[in-house]
């Protein structure tokens, strides 16, 4: 499918055409993904708690304001960060309640794309596929 993250561990090319994002950054939101059923989401320190939990995450680093500084837009490989989750049908486990969630952030915005594409709210820290 154009703009998913294909089983050759890239995004579609209109994804990355439309981000601006060079094809070298194109495997970045797989390099966390560890296939384990639990993906974790959240503000610093989420890494931590998806390490400890064996669980995926999406952190490309630095990298993120490199592609921000070449034109392109990151949120592209957020976005197929998600795709991927959800296609796999991961629990979402949040490092802070629902309620902590600050407004304007990524993490707001990671939520409302979960809810947009199929999830529900279980508890104040966790997302799971509707059905």
């Amino acid at each position: 499918m154009a703009g998913s993250i294909m089983k050759t561990g890239r995004i579609g090319a209109d994804a990355s055409a439309a981000a601006r994002v060079a094809d070298e950054y194109t495997t970045l939101p797989l390099q966390n993904i560890a296939n384990g059923g639990d993906t974790v989401l959240g503000h610093v320190p989420f890494i931590e708690k998806a390490q400890s939990r064996g669980a995926s995450y999406f952190d490309i680093g630095n990298q993120w304001y490199v592609i921000e500084g070449r034109g392109g837009n990151p949120w592209v490989l957020n976005e197929a960060f998600l795709r991927d989750r959800v296609a796999a049908g991961d629990r979402i486990l949040l490092s802070v309640p629902k309620g902590k969630i600050r407004e304007g952030t990524y993490l707001q915005k990671e939520i409302e794309y979960l809810l947009d594409n199929g999830y529900q709210c279980v508890n104040q820290w966790a997302l799971k596929p509707k059905g």
